[in-house]
C-alpha cells in the first residue's frame, strides 16, 4: 500500500468524473428528500469540493496540496470540464480564490430530543445539476488517463513519480523477505 502523505512538495490529484447523461434526471430518495439523480450527484460534489478546501486551508491561507478536476460526460460522446472557464485542473488554492454562486442547500439536524429537523443553509455550488444525452464513459476514463499522466510527467511531480516506484521496490524486497520468513 502507498502510504506518502500530501504535502506542499507531496502533491496529489482528484479527478472527478461526473455521469451528465439523460439517466441522471431520474429521481431518488436522499436522506428522506426526493431530488434528481444529477441533483444528488451536484451536491455531493459541490460538498466534496468544500470538504477538500477546507482541509488544505490553515492560518496562512489555502495550501497547494493537491490540483483537482471535475469532468462530465454527456450528450453525444461529449466529455468536457465543469470549472470555470473549462480549465481542466486547478490548484485547490485557486479554487478557493473563485467567486462561484451560493446555493441553498437542505440539511438534516438532529435535535437533543433525537428527533430531526431540515435547515437551510448556504453552500458553495461549483457545479450545477446535469442531465441530458447518452453516456461516454469509456471517452471519460480515457480522457482522465491522458489529464493524470500529462499531470504526473509535469517536472514538479517528478520526485513523486520517482518516490513511488521506490516505494513499489520496497515493498516487493519486503514482500520478498516475508516470504523467506514465512514457512
Amino acid at each position: 500500500m502507498y502510504t506518502q502523505s500530501i504535502t506542499r512538495s507531496h502533491r496529489t490529484a482528484f479527478v472527478l468524473l461526473i455521469d451528465g447523461s439523460g439517466s441522471m434526471a431520474e429521481e431518488i430518495d436522499v436522506h428522506g428528500r426526493r431530488m434528481t439523480k444529477a441533483e444528488a450527484v451536484a451536491s455531493i460534489t459541490n460538498g466534496l469540493l468544500f470538504e477538500l478546501i477546507e482541509r488544505a486551508r490553515r492560518n496562512d491561507g489555502v495550501r497547494d496540496y493537491y490540483d483537482i478536476a471535475v469532468w462530465s460526460y454527456s450528450g453525444n460522446d461529449e466529455v468536457y470540464s465543469l470549472l470555470p472557464d473549462g480549465v481542466e485542473m486547478i490548484s485547490v488554492a485557486k479554487l478557493a480564490a473563485l467567486q462561484v454562486p451560493m446555493r441553498r442547500e437542505v440539511i438534516e439536524c438532529r435535535m437533543p430530543d433525537g428527533s430531526t429537523a431540515l435547515r437551510e443553509i448556504p453552500a458553495p455550488a461549483w457545479v450545477a445539476p446535469e442531465a441530458a444525452g447518452q453516456t461516454p464513459m469509456y471517452q471519460a476514463l480515457d480522457q482522465a488517463a491522458e489529464l493524470l499522466d500529462a499531470w504526473c510527467r509535469r517536472p514538479e511531480h517528478e520526485l513523486q513519480r520517482l518516490g513511488r516506484t521506490a516505494d513499489r521496490h520496497a515493498q516487493h524486497r519486503f514482500h520478498q523477505r516475508q516470504d523467506r520468513i514465512t514457512p
